[in-house]
């Protein structure tokens, strides 16, 4: 990974990918990811608290609908193609 930060194509593709630091940097990325994810769920609850009760029930009615249309779209995906 250290060796295409900058560019997907380039000098850093001639010299030999330094393997800890790819993975310090793809550990930090990981870290970052959690930390946004957590503080999204955060506010998302936070959010939520404000909603009156016939704003949770809408809400939660959506939610639903959302899940059940995953799951529609799961069952008709096709498998995936491992290479």
């Amino acid at each position: 990974m250290e060796c295409m930060t900058s560019s997907w194509a380039g000098p850093e593709w001639d010299s030999p990918c330094d393997q800890a630091k790819a993975t310090a940097i793809a550990s930090q990325e990981a870290q970052t990811h959690i930390q946004m994810q957590v503080e999204h769920a955060k506010i998302a609850s936070q959010i939520y608290q404000l909603l009156s009760s016939d704003q949770k029930a809408k809400v939660s009615d959506m939610m639903a609908k959302r899940q059940q249309k995953m799951q529609q779209h799961m069952q008709k995906a096709p498998p995936a193609d491992n290479q």
